[in-house]
Parts: structure tokens; C-alpha cells; sequence
């Protein structure tokens, strides 16, 4: 979700047109807290209160952070706050992209990464015994070549192809050159998904119920952005409203697509409810999901006088938002399963919980410094190389 800088050279710089856009940096301050509340949320509460989810077999049934629940139990709502700032920064990189550029600026951004976490992830689940050799090779291959469907090496891959049929309809309105029907478009998704939610509050109490929950969680309708497209549609709408052109006709779609995403959130406590046997109110996710979305109004307004005012600090808040795709994608299984043996092994768990989510950090920032650039340079580098020749 992060523009790139363009390539010195002509070629590349042209292939990549509109790809390394314009980034606000505020963004940045609101993506890493929301990633590291969700790493907080798997390791602190995930792994003991779901012990049949991958973190918690991988933690082995070590831990236990029950007093932790009140604050770590809702940190799921970072992923839906991920899934707005996602609609905002790809509306906006993409007005001014090729469609090859956009795709290329995709591929670079999400590739290598994976490449990367899939492989220690693979690695740490083999050490712990997981899976068989043969189930870890087929998990591993789901998740590099990004396999819409399970299984992959951790669960946290389920939003990757979420977001893959989010970025295949911008394309598509590129490559169509109706990125001016955007607006339209997303306003469908919206609508399409808000109303999908109030079925789903409509049918509580009915024979429909069970049907509507087994909807909740499929996989054909994640991949048609059916439950999550609301949260989607938001961010694409407050690009609109807040960089493009402000119209008083759009409120009434914002509010639209905030009820939707507030009756998921609703639905999403419910359902972990369900799965836990622990109770889960509705109302701490709704209200941290509004104030993410008050701080994320505020930093796009103030984006210049943020970048005046911590002008020393830009290349450390820009590292913030680069670590926090590999957090996400190696907090869950790789951190569960050091957790768990720090644990076995007499560490206390609190401490062996703060450790971890360090550890997890420290990772994040080698691979997000090191190991990450190389890779994406290499990777834009050939596919400039193999772009089509256009057409005479």
C-alpha cells in the first residue's frame, strides 16, 4: 500500500507513471499503531482465548493473558482500519497511473515481501512441527504465488487476496480508462456490501441466522470485497472528499458505507464470540474504529503542516509505515511459537510477551531496511524489462 520511488532510468521511470505518487505521511503514524495492535491482539489474546487458530497451536497451549483481554481482545479492528487506508492510498497513487505502472507498482510492493516472511514462516512452522514436510510445502506455494484459497503458512494471508480483487477492479478501471467512473463503482461495492450486513443483523432470531453466519466467512464472497467492501468504498470516498472535490452528496454515502462498516465490526464481535465462548462487546472496536477514522481525517488535512513540523523525523515515520507490512505478515505464527517456548522454558509471560512483540519489531525493520530493497529493485527492474511494447 506503499507508493515506491520511481527508477533513474527513462524506461522504468515511464513504465512506472503515476505509481510513485504522492504519500501522506500522517498515514504512516495511523498504519503502524494499527499493525502492532494487531500483532498485540493475536499474541496477547488470540493464542490462548482460540487455541484451535494457527497462533495458538503454535504457542502449544503455553500461555495465558486472560487480564490482557479487556485491551488486546479487540485489536482485530486494525485490519479493517488497514482496508480503509488502502482505499485512500490506492485511489490516490493510481489517478495518475498507467495500467502497467500500476500493476508493476503492485507486484513491487507486495511480492517481495511475502517471498521473504512466507519462507521464515515456513521455516518456524517446520521447526515446531506444525504440519507435515509435504502440507508446509503446499502451504508455502499458496502463499508466495498468493493462492486466493487456504491453506497458507499463517492465517494472516486471508487479507492479501482481499485486497489482490480490490486492486484487479482499480486496474481494471485504468486499463478501461474509466478511472473517472471510480466513484460509481465504489459507491456499488458499498452499497452491495452494506446491504449484505443488514441481512445479516436482520436475520438474528431467524432460520436464516446460521445461513447468514456461514456467509459471514466465505471465501468467494471475501474475494468479491462482499463483506469488507464498505470499509473499501470509505477510503476510496474520503480520497474524494478530502483531495479531490469535497461535494455535500457524498456525506450521504460516507454515512452509508460507515453504518455498513460498523455493522461488520458488530457482526466481527460476534463472531469471535462464537468461536471463543467469551463474551465480546461490539462497542469498544465501533469506537476505536471511529476514532481511527477522526485521526485519519486529521493527518490527510494536516499532511503539510505534519511534514513541516517533524520535517527531522519524515525518514523514521516513513520506516514506521514500511515495517509495518512485514509486522503484520510474521507477527502471528513465527511470534506465537517463540512465545510459547519462552513460556515452556520459565520466562515469565508477560515478559516473554513484550520480548516477542520487540523481536517481532526488530524483524520487521531488517527486513523492511535490508532485505526488502534489494529484492524490490531487482523485481521492478525486470518487470520494466518485460513490458509490452505498445502498440503503433
Amino acid at each position: 500500500m506503499t507508493p515506491l520511488p520511481p527508477s533513474s532510468s527513462p524506461a522504468p521511470r515511464a513504465a512506472l507513471h503515476g505509481a510513485a505518487a504522492r504519500h501522506v505521511i500522517g498515514l504512516d503514524a495511523l498504519r503502524f499503531p494499527a499493525a502492532a495492535y494487531v500483532a498485540f491482539y493475536h499474541l496477547g489474546y488470540w493464542t490462548w482465548a482460540y487455541e484451535g487458530g494457527m497462533a495458538g497451536r503454535a504457542a502449544g497451549g503455553a500461555v495465558s493473558f486472560e487480564h490482557l483481554a479487556p485491551v488486546a481482545g479487540y485489536g482485530w479492528i486494525g485490519v479493517q482500519v488497514f482496508f480503509v487506508i488502502s482505499g485512500f492510498v490506492i485511489a490516490y497513487t493510481a489517478e495518475r497511473a498507467t495500467a502497467y505502472g500500476f500493476l508493476v507498482g503492485r507486484i513491487v510492493r507486495l511480492v517481495p515481501c511475502v517471498w521473504i516472511v512466507a519462507t521464515v514462516s515456513g521455516l518456524a512452522s517446520a521447526l515446531i512441527g506444525l504440519d507435515s514436510l509435504r502440507g508446509l510445502w503446499t502451504r508455502w506455494l499458496h502463499s508466495v504465488l498468493f493462492f486466493p484459497w487456504p491453506p497458507w503458512v499463517d492465517s494472516v494471508y486471508w487479507t492479501l487476496c482481499v485486497e489482490l480483487a480490490f486492486y484487479a477492479l482499480v486496474l481494471g478501471l485504468i486499463r478501461l480508462r474509466r478511472f473517472g467512473a471510480i466513484e460509481s463503482a465504489m459507491a456499488a461495492v458499498g452499497l452491495a456490501s452494506t446491504a449484505f450486513w443488514c441481512l445479516w443483523w436482520a436475520s438474528i432470531g431467524t432460520p436464516w441466522f446460521e445461513t447468514m453466519r456461514a456467509l459471514q466467512g466465505s471465501r468467494t464472497l471475501q474475494l468479491l470485497l462482499l463483506p469488507h467492501g464498505c470499509f473499501f468504498a470509505l477510503g476510496v470516498l474520503l480520497w474524494l472528499q478530502l483531495i479531490k472535490r469535497p461535494a455535500r452528496r457524498r456525506l450521504g454515502w460516507l454515512a452509508c458505507f460507515g453504518l455498513g462498516a460498523l455493522l461488520q465490526i458488530g457482526a466481527q464481535a460476534d463472531l469471535n464470540a462464537f468461536k471463543t465462548g467469551l463474551p465480546v462487546s461490539p462497542l469498544p472496536p465501533a469506537l476505536l474504529f471511529v476514532a481511527a477514522l477522526a485521526a485519519f481525517a486529521w493527518a490527510v488535512r494536516a499532511d503539510h503542516a505534519l511534514r513541516v513540523a517533524m520535517a527531522r523525523r519524515l525518514p523514521a515515520l516513513r520506516m514506521l509505515g514500511l515495517m509495518t507490512y512485514p509486522l503484520y505478515l510474521l507477527h502471528n505464527v513465527v511470534g506465537a511459537a517463540l512465545l510459547g517456548r519462552l513460556a515452556a522454558r520459565g520466562v515469565p509471560q508477560d515478559l516473554a510477551l513484550v520480548l516477542v512483540l520487540l523481536a517481532a519489531l526488530a524483524a520487521s525493520y531488517v527486513i523492511a531496511a535490508h532485505l526488502e530493497p534489494p529484492l524490490q529493485r531487482w523485481t521492478r527492474e525486470l518487470l520494466c524489462r518485460l513490458r509490452p511494447a505498445p502498440a503503433s
